[in-house]
């Protein structure tokens, strides 16, 4: 069977022993899926349960730098006269290629900032070929040791480090200790001055020292010298100042029109982008805005666009004019209650941060974001996916590893992290296999109460061997192919849809359809189904880790998905205002699809459509869905259904990534109740296909293009998609 479907759909054989030719039709597919190049994948950072601390040793460490390390290290604990350990003078400090906010009192690792706030210096890809280096922090002394080993991509002049790496160290060093001491801060001023060159490869110490505070300005002294601190190589001070946290963070505060996350102030009032370019357009002298309805319609995220005139009203009321004044011209008054309105958000983020609560099974997947109130009619959030207990050091998942689920890491924890030895490494890989959650494993029961092969999910297997979180960055790569892939996959763009969207059918073109013989219009749709899936194929050839699946694989999941992926993106070309789809250059209603005598198909469909459209899905949303969608493990006829649920988890982290910053994380729940309508859907495709075929065989058989034969065709096929 399933060499009759690779034949059919034009790749080469699979199985061993199917030797058949290929037919002329046969290669079609075959083409199609080798005309693009495999998307190379990123390497994963390689984390596990824990996110991975750089500032471990590894084997690119010279004997010096161990033994450096390994001295400033047992200062981090002292013997008392009992014998126990204790916290000495010395911390080390745990390092990430994020950034970690420091509060103040060095209670760290609160959360990490996301992708704005990349460390530079430990995004590199090759270990020990540029910065290896830790940083040792003694809080009460105010000063830090950073022993710093530079590897060979770092050279300046031949066999010396340049001078640009050591600049980025000593930036990095006094920003990591100002950071420390007293909270978030900027660096206005780095003067350095070079004493010697630095022998590449060499270690060496970077001390600095916190000096005096004048107001929001700090000053630091800084100095590199060799391991043994008898040579200096370069001296340094700087002028660190702590950032304007209430006009940086005002963004706590939400839109005052909306509810939506703000992003300052704009005409006078803290409001969202999209009420700032919506009350900019007003004020254009031809726009007049009535309302339909008694001119109190709610105006929140959801529905802010369903009444302009609605909306204006509450921009005025809340007090947006052109006139207003900018931010940093306020009074004094109305800066003070200002910050203390940003003081309040933030206090009560930190307490439901805080919060201490007891241990529990990890959730499915929880949200950045503490979840909002929610009217009895929406869908309820998820409840727990799995019984297994987790560990209380591996209940609070930093943001680098999943940074869409909340972080919770208690100050216990966190020193935890920070006196981790090196051993720690070969451990924190074996728990990568043996404990943990996967996101994209919750149990559908736990999500609708359906089957797993209605949704395709199944319970998470806490001894699977491919059990790994990937980054941030490996997920906003993914993110950005796919939605690139959709652009370049489909035929016509968003904004050539609006301009299209009332250019709609005259009653004498839709009887000219109505018109058409039942197989005349079969056929017809047959070929413009077929252009739409074209472009899907393109689109799977594109998907990061697709063209990774075995051709066997990549076949079943392009036939049991490419109807469904075309529905959803039909969505695109809906029309919810008259109910109309656009078809051959228009805009076309159900009537006009009269003559296919398939009128419960075509409500189905309609009805789907206009469903899925009113969620609103913007097209990066619908371009990752849509990939999901594809990427089902419970396809029939897979060989490897874990590399394709390797695939999917990636594609799914994903989506949660851009509703969660697209704050809509409530959209997945809805996404989720698709599915099982789109498998309904196709089946009742093939079950109306399989009744034209019996009473116009002639036509499936010489006139219907090859492709959709293939796809849709054959007895074999009907026969599964149908049971699927």
């Amino acid at each position: 069977m399933l060499g009759h479907l690779a034949r059919r759909l034009g790749l080469q054989q699979i199985r061993a022993g199917l030797n058949q030719p290929l037919s002329e039709s046969d290669t079609r597919l075959q083409s199609s899926l080798h005309t693009i190049r495999p998307i190379s994948m990123m390497p994963l950072w390689p984390f596990s349960s824990q996110p991975w601390d750089f500032s471990q040793p590894n084997s690119t460490w010279s004997p010096e730098m161990c033994k450096v390390y390994d001295h400033y290290n047992a200062l981090c604990d002292t013997d008392t006269e009992n014998g126990e350990k204790k916290r000495g003078p010395w911390r080390k400090l745990p390092s990430y290629n994020r950034s970690i906010k420091y509060a103040t009192g060095g209670i760290h690792l609160s959360k990490m900032i996301k992708a704005k706030a990349r460390l530079f210096t430990r995004n590199f890809k090759e270990q020990g070929a540029t910065f290896e280096y830790v940083v040792f922090v003694n809080k009460e002394e105010k000063r830090c040791v950073c022993v710093f080993q530079a590897g060979h991509l770092l050279e300046g002049a031949p066999g010396h480090v340049h001078g640009g790496a050591i600049a980025t160290m000593i930036d990095t060093v006094t920003g990591t200790l100002a950071g420390f001491l007293s909270g978030p801060i900027m660096t206005a001023n780095l003067n350095i001055d070079y004493r010697s060159p630095m022998p590449l490869g060499s270690v060496v110490l970077i001390h600095s020292a916190l000096d005096q505070i004048e107001r929001k300005k700090q000053y630091i002294t800084c100095k590199v010298t060799s391991a043994d601190e008898s040579k200096l190589y370069t001296e340094a001070t700087g002028n660190p100042v702590h950032k304007k946290s209430h006009l940086t963070q005002i963004e706590v505060i939400p839109c005052k029109i909306c509810g939506d996350k703000s992003s300052g102030v704009h005409y006078g009032v803290i409001t969202c982008e999209g009420c700032k370019g919506f009350f900019r357009r007003s004020q254009s002298s031809s726009v007049q805005y009535s309302c339909s309805r008694q001119s109190n319609c709610p105006i929140d995220r959801a529905s802010r666009n369903r009444c302009q005139s609605c909306r204006l009203k509450k921009c005025v009321a809340q007090g947006m004019s052109r006139d207003a004044v900018k931010f940093g011209r306020m009074s004094k008054r109305q800066r003070d209650s200002l910050f203390a309105e940003v003081e309040r958000h933030r206090q009560q983020q930190r307490l439901q941060a805080n919060s201490v609560q007891e241990p529990q099974p990890l959730p499915a997947y929880r949200t950045g974001k503490e979840p909002r109130e929610q009217s009895p009619h929406l869908i309820p959030p998820l409840p727990p996916a799995y019984p297994y207990s987790v560990e209380p050091e591996l209940q609070g998942c930093p943001p680098e590893v999943h940074p869409y689920l909340e972080c919770r890491i208690g100050e216990a924890q966190a020193q935890s992290l920070a006196y981790r030895g090196s051993h720690r490494r070969g451990e924190s890989n074996s728990l990568s296999a043996g404990r943990g959650f996967d996101s994209t494993r919750s149990t559908p029961e736990a999500i609708l109460n359906m089957s797993g092969s209605e949704i395709g999910f199944r319970p998470f297997d806490p001894e699977s061997s491919f059990f790994s979180y990937p980054t941030s960055l490996h997920i906003e790569d993914i993110s950005a192919s796919i939605i690139r892939s959709h652009r370049e996959t489909t035929q016509y763009r968003p904004e050539q849809l609006q301009a299209l969207r009332w250019k709609v059918f005259s009653r004498e073109e839709i009887h000219a359809y109505q018109s058409k013989s039942v197989d005349e219009m079969w056929q017809h749709c047959a070929v413009r189904l077929t252009d739409a899936v074209q472009y899907v194929v393109e689109f799977a050839k594109r998907i990061p880790g697709f063209r990774q699946l075995c051709q066997n694989d990549q076949i079943a999941l392009l036939k049991s998905g490419s109807m469904e992926v075309v529905l959803v993106r039909m969505s695109r070309m809906f029309n919810t205002e008259n109910n109309t789809v656009f078809f051959d250059g228009k805009f076309a209603g159900s009537e006009l699809f009269k003559s296919l005598a398939c009128g419960d198909l075509l409500a189905a469909v309609f009805d789907f459509a206009h469903n899925l459209c009113v969620l609103r899905l913007t097209e990066q949303q619908i371009a990752v869905f849509t990939a999901l969608v594809l990427l089902n493990a419970d396809r029939p006829c897979l060989e490897d259904r874990e590399r394709v649920q390797r695939v999917r988890r990636d594609v799914e982290l994903a989506l949660r990534h851009i509703l969660h910053r697209d704050n809509q994380e409530s959209l997945l729940h809805k996404l989720y109740q698709r599915v099982p309508v789109l498998k309904s859907l196709c089946a009742l495709h093939i079950e109306k296909l399989r009744w034209f075929r019996q009473l116009y065989p002639l036509t499936v058989h010489s006139l219907f293009p090859p492709l959709y034969k293939e796809l849709f065709g054959s007895d074999t096929d009907i026969l599964t998609l149908t049971s699927h």
